[in-house]
């Protein structure tokens, strides 16, 4: 049984989001000062690759173990050790004269954002069933802003020409500030005398979880082929200069925040079916005029629209997961969260790949393809 609310809806959702929205403050800060990182431990770029690989596995081992400590310990008390395991990361970075200190720097990160990401995932879906009100979108949004907000600290910091301690160490203390009033708000989704516990593996869950996760994966691909191949595509193939190829993912990035903030009246009015198939249908066309489109304007604004239409999809996902009886919704958001990551990891590396024979442009057909993929899974939303 689900405790009663103890607090106001809108500070059950503040708390929450503030935790949805520490992983992308501390992402986005972390990436934009690599150059000053990269500077001051001596690395090379290779070596930023293997720090990033080494991320973004640490990540993918902590989501396949979350769902059980989860389970066992409640999202609550996995969301508190997560948070403070990947912001340990931060002032290890900070500090980091040579390669191994920063390597372990992003180990610890890594392992913190793959217990963060699924504990805070249960944590949203109970705000939803405790208080009937979906609310998916904004939190996801709150991530999204988040992300926003670290890059944003980033150029502001560079441009003062600051080292990366006073950086790194100002939005740590001001964010630990606002953990630690957000994490006494937390519900806590393990009660002792409760009802017996859900499996929390995520083997032998039913088919539309898994489901779910594909087309979590294909969204997550879509949004990675905008990330880390827009700025590129725009610059060597359409032909723009460098500051406009700049502005692909902060395009894709921008409409998907607006979109999933003004994103809930939408959702009561239209439902999650055709809400999900008509953002899928929008991401198809836009990754079409991303392909066939020789404008980088045009393309500028194709990106914005790609955001627009996939904004929706990963939030619906989460919240239709942990709205079904009969599965953990531990093990639901790691299973969701597992094949994401994976294809955010695999897909953009493979465009490269495709790209070596066939081109950039047409390499990034696979995009338009993807987003079809979840035009046709979002069929199986209409299951009540």
């Amino acid at each position: 049984m689900m405790q009663s609310p103890q607090m106001p809806y809108r500070t059950a959702l503040s708390a929450c989001a503030a935790f949805f929205a520490g992983p992308g403050i501390f992402y986005g800060m972390l990436t934009s000062r690599m150059p000053a990182l990269k500077a001051q431990a001596g690395i090379s770029e290779g070596e930023i690759g293997l720090l990033l690989l080494s991320l973004g596995l640490s990540a993918l081992v902590m989501l396949l173990m979350s769902s059980l400590l989860v389970t066992k310990f409640g999202s609550r008390r996995v969301l508190g050790w997560g948070s403070l395991i990947c912001m340990a990361g931060i002032p290890v970075a900070a500090f980091a004269a040579d390669f191994w200190v920063l390597w372990g720097a992003f180990l610890l990160f890594g392992f913190g954002m793959g217990l963060w990401d699924v504990s805070m995932n249960v944590q949203g879906m109970g705000v939803e069933r405790r208080y009937g009100k979906s609310s998916m979108l904004i939190l996801h949004a709150s991530y999204s802003t988040g992300s926003v907000i670290g890059a944003a600290s980033g150029a502001f910091f560079a441009a003062a020409e600051l080292a990366v301690v006073p950086h790194f160490l100002t939005v740590f203390v001001v964010y630990l500030a606002v953990r630690a009033w957000a994490k006494t708000k937390l519900y806590e989704d393990q009660p002792a005398g409760g009802a017996a516990k859900k499996s929390g593996s995520i083997f032998g869950l039913p088919l539309i979880v898994y489901v779910f996760g594909l087309m979590a994966a294909c969204a997550y691909a879509s949004e990675g082929s905008a990330a880390e191949w827009g700025s590129l595509l725009l610059h060597s193939v359409k032909g723009a200069d460098e500051d406009i190829a700049a502005l692909a993912f902060a395009a894709f990035s921008s409409a998907t925040v607006a979109c999933r903030l003004s994103g809930e009246p939408v959702r009561q009015r239209l439902g999650d079916f055709r809400m999900a198939f008509f953002g899928a249908l929008i991401a198809t066309f836009a990754a079409a005029v991303v392909h066939f489109a020789e404008s980088p304007y045009l393309c500028l604004a194709a990106y914005a629209l790609l955001g627009a239409g996939l904004s929706p999809i990963v939030p619906l996902l989460f919240s239709r997961a942990g709205s079904l009886s009969s599965v953990s919704p531990a093990a639901a958001s790691a299973l969701i969260s597992v094949l994401a990551y994976g294809g955010m990891l695999m897909v953009p590396p493979t465009l490269g790949i495709l790209a070596e024979d066939y081109g950039l442009n047409n390499a990034l057909l696979l995009v338009p393809f993807l987003c079809g993929l979840i035009a046709l899974g979002s069929l199986v939303l209409r299951i009540r």
